[in-house]
């Protein structure tokens, strides 16, 4: 009785530990590491208090823990050009052209969207964090609106008139002030009236504004005479004067204490004194600096800076300032993402899969050939584009450069074919390949679609390892070539080349023993893409689209897509046209899938000509889509489920036919032979290193971690493969269980044309009014083909502030004569934002030392002339900072002894008392 109760209390114990695992597994969900750090498109931001950092991979945010090297969240936006930042309470903000999105940090859930479009809205400013933490957005709606919102309630806080897109904005620390960057204007408003404040003029387009930490001073960044020549200018927020320019190639600058925190293009930091001034080099001694994707440094929006080094395989994080500490972050899963690969062919039973790159992808693609029986991959390969399997399933066909014929079961390559010098068809390169029936040989087609300069059609005896045939040549590229179901016929699709869009205009059949050409169908607008031969051997699927304008003409056009099905034999249509496009095929070749649609799969009847079913996919419309021969699953690639933003693939999905779930994925990754299968069922199978990217998250939280102990108990090789060969039994049809299927309402993802932004009027109109307003003013003009009124000659004639309004896009003004005007101080505002100003007149007007303070930016300007005016030495002394000034021509009871200050910075300038 003691054994048995001892025996119980044993069985007891190891119960509740077994329902406690289990507790304790169903807490943990499987999380893939498929992004990398060095595969980003940007780095936004860094929150040194809990680690994380906050990037930009295509048309997602992804969250990081730079302790770990882990990802802890994906947050998918609608778009690929987009910010995001930080805010607190746990919240993120992501901001597009279209879209302001407040969202949970943790959950990833959305808390708010404003719609930008309905405002008109044209371009997005900085976000702004004011008083108690409270977020609000800036932007500029319309050519003549800047709004503030409020994005905790949507509110609109706010709206001011503006002139020109809005392109940066800051509040001031005091918040009195809104400091914005339009083109190279800068504008300081008076939150309280909503007046301008003042206007100031930068040597270049103002992407970024910062103000210090009283609000006395602030500061702008903008490209200079070139891309790689940036420009940090210093100003005094009370005056607007410019206290210093700084002649460095920075791309980020930020104010610490009374200094100025320069990040250099290097990765590099440098802290910059007020009082250092410095002379800028001649142009051509500007430093350059081209990024390497090798060696990449990103600067964070609070100035931390991530640097990769992917040929060395280390990041570190980097604190703003020189002597900050590094943070060096674990490389294991956060280095490389996984890559970009495509499915390419099964084989005839469905044991084996080839993935690879798209014929456009860059060199270095990395693709594999999987063994879905065993869920495993088999060979790790590189740039393989095109391939198919042999009929007897030992052998498989590789197309790069060459063609070659691997063994499925040693990974040798028993023959190759190259193009040698010599060859007929040495020019261009392998479009297309695929095995007779018996497997004795390969149909080749061959064509230099990208300069047009030919191709032709082979057929490559594998006994003899010859060419057999070489005839069919054409002065037109053969992009592909396929055999009818007896193989007496080959069809042919053909593209007169030489644009780089490889678009076909002709299919061919050919016959196959002569090469004579016995039926031709040309195609008027070159543009079309065609799909392989169906498994009978009797159609080919052609695509073709046209532009269908909108109605609003603001929208522009959409494209249309209409696939057709053609009779190999006449190629006259067969079937019913489709809309969309990638018609693949199952095994028997009785039903066709095919994508109207963004976001919705449809499967055609060939024998009734109708649809029978469609539903949702989160499969792209771009890459192909093969049906695998047990008819169960279609192989493609997933885009973010349900989005309607295209994503460059990185993986290979497996879609159940009949529910469209998601059943596995295959991932590489570049940088390495690293491997992973993921399947819906929570199963993995991979190399060391892909099953390190399998790691464990608790639902609903950022609580990431890699264990090994989760991951050995969801490594199954034997499931993993089971999810992969899934097949229809034998007394099951897939037509029949299309049809026994529901109906389903399926929305539309596809992009529904938008307003576009208004800009400003026809310029050529616009400066046809202006010119007959100057004249009509009394105004003398010249003008240039491209560069607009470069020359006003308006002495002695009254100005009107509609008229100096109006100088600003009148074009490149380089001589502007003003004298005995009657201008004012006030009218001076509008004439220190012309850019392009070189010779200016301003004698004989009233005005003071209040005025010439609009003029400290005008930084082209070489000779001014402002004798027989009020103007005194304190006044000229602010021009010390122009950097093309060569003359100027004052009054002549200044005394000069008065001017040191510009004296001191300006030695060169010539003085004129008059």
């Amino acid at each position: 009785m003691r054994f048995w109760n001892r025996t119980l209390e044993i069985s007891l114990i190891l119960c509740i530990a077994t329902l406690a695992n289990n507790s304790c597994a169903e807490e943990q969900e499987l999380f893939i590491q498929q992004w990398g750090l060095a595969s980003a498109d940007r780095v936004d931001d860094y929150d040194p208090e809990s680690g994380h950092l906050l990037t930009r991979h295509q048309a997602s945010a992804v969250l990081w823990d730079v302790k770990t090297g882990l990802a802890l969240r994906q947050y998918p936006f609608n778009t690929r050009n987009f910010s995001a930042r930080f805010l607190q309470d746990g919240r993120l903000l992501l901001k597009s052209s279209e879209m302001v999105r407040l969202l949970n940090q943790q959950s990833g859930d959305v808390i708010r969207d404003i719609d930008l479009v309905k405002y008109k809205y044209s371009n997005y400013s900085n976000i702004l964090l004011i008083n108690d933490g409270q977020p609000v957005f800036v932007a500029s709606c319309g050519p003549e609106t800047i709004r503030v919102w409020n994005l905790e309630t949507g509110e609109t806080l706010s709206e001011f008139p503006t002139e020109g897109e809005i392109s940066a904005a800051k509040i001031s620390p005091d918040q009195q002030f809104l400091l914005a960057g339009s083109g190279n204007i800068g504008i300081l408003w008076n939150l309280k009236t909503g007046k301008i404040q003042q206007r100031f003029c930068s040597p270049n387009r103002i992407h970024t504004v910062e103000f210090n930490d009283d609000g006395s001073k602030f500061l702008t960044i903008g490209s200079g005479e070139f891309w790689y020549t940036p420009r940090v200018i210093v100003w005094e927020t009370a005056s607007v004067l410019p206290l210093l320019s700084i002649p460095r190639t920075a791309l980020y600058a930020s104010f610490v204490n009374d200094d100025i925190l320069l990040n250099y293009p290097q990765g590099n930091v440098e802290l910059w004194s007020l009082d250092r001034h410095e002379k800028a080099p001649p142009k051509d001694e500007w430093p350059t600096y081209q990024s390497s994707a090798d060696n990449r440094w990103w600067v964070t929006r609070n100035h931390w800076r991530l640097h990769v080094d992917s040929k060395q395989k280390t990041i570190s994080l980097h604190g703003p300032l020189p002597d900050s500490p590094t943070i060096e972050i674990p490389t294991q899963t956060s280095l490389f993402a996984a890559a970009n690969h495509l499915p390419l062919a099964f084989s005839p039973s469905g044991r084996w899969l080839l993935t690879g790159k798209s014929g456009w992808g860059d060199p270095g693609q990395p693709s594999a050939i999987w063994d879905l029986k065993q869920g495993e991959l088999k060979y790790h390969l590189k740039n393989i584009d095109y391939g198919c399997f042999h009929p007897t399933e030992d052998k498989v066909l590789l197309k790069e450069n060459e063609l070659r014929i691997m063994d499925l079961t040693s990974g040798k390559v028993l023959q190759s074919l190259q193009r040698k010098k010599g060859d007929s068809y040495f020019e261009g390169a392998f479009t297309s390949a695929q095995f007779s029936k018996d497997g004795q040989h390969v149909l080749i087609s061959t064509g230099d679609w990208y300069d047009g300069n030919g191709g032709g059609i082979l057929i490559w005896n594998l006994q003899t390892g010859k060419i057999e045939r070489d005839y069919a040549r054409s002065s037109k590229a053969v992009i592909y070539a396929g055999w009818s179901s007896d193989e007496s016929k080959i069809v042919a699709a053909l593209t007169t080349g030489n644009d780089g869009r490889a678009g076909i205009d002709e299919i061919r059949v050919i016959d196959a023993k002569t090469g004579e050409s016995l039926q031709t169908r040309m195609f008027p607008d070159p543009g079309i893409g065609v799909g392989g031969v169906d498994p009978l051997g009797n159609l080919i699927s052609a695509t073709v689209y046209k532009w269908i304008r909108n109605k609003l003409t603001t929208n522009g056009s959409t494209r249309q897509d209409t696939t057709s099905l053609l009779a190999i034999d006449n190629l006259e249509q067969s079937r019913a046209d489709l809309s969309g496009q990638h018609l693949f095929w199952n095994v028997s070749g009785s039903i066709a899938g095919y994508l109207p649609n963004r976001g919705k799969l449809s499967f055609f009847d060939l024998e009734k000509n109708e649809t029978l079913y469609s539903r949702a996919t989160s499969f792209r419309e771009s890459p192909r889509l093969l049906f695998h021969p047990g008819q169960l699953l279609i192989a493609g690639s997933p885009g973010n489920p349900r989005q309607s933003v295209g994503t460059v693939s990185d993986s290979v999905g497996f879609e159940q036919t009949l529910t469209g779930d998601l059943e596995a994925e295959l991932f590489l990754f570049y940088g390495s032979d690293d491997w992973l299968i993921k399947t819906k069922s929570g199963f993995v199978n991979g190399s060391p290193g892909g099953l390190h990217r399998a790691t464990s998250r608790v639902p609903g939280t950022l609580q990431v971690s890699n264990r090994a102990d989760f991951t050995d108990s969801i490594t199954r090789p034997k499931a993993v493969g089971k999810t992969l060969t899934q097949s229809l039994s034998n007394d099951l049809n897939l037509k029949a269980e299309l049809q026994r299927l529901p109906q389903q309402d399926i929305p539309s993802l596809a992009p529904t044309p938008k307003t576009k932004p208004q800009k400003y009027g026809d310029p050529t109109k616009r400066l046809k009014e202006i010119a007959e307003k100057l004249k009509a003013a009394g105004a003398k003009i010249k003008q240039a083909q491209f560069s607009g009124i470069t020359y006003v000659h308006l002495e002695g004639h009254p100005v009107t502030d509609d008229l100096i309004k109006n100088l600003r896009w009148a074009g490149k003004i380089d001589r502007l004569y003003l004298a005995e005007t009657g201008i004012t101080d006030r009218q001076l505002d509008g004439i220190g934002i012309l850019k392009d100003v070189k010779r200016m007149s301003l004698w004989g007007n009233p005005i003071t030392d209040a005025g010439l303070s609009e003029l400290t930016a005008m930084w082209s300007l070489e000779v001014l002339d402002i004798h027989d005016t009020k103007i005194t030495a304190a006044g000229l002394n602010q021009l010390r900072l122009l950097p093309g000034l060569k003359t100027l021509i004052i009054p002549a009871s200044i005394n000069v002894n008065d001017l040191a200050p510009l004296k001191t910075q300006r030695p060169d300038l010539e003085l004129l008392l008059r």
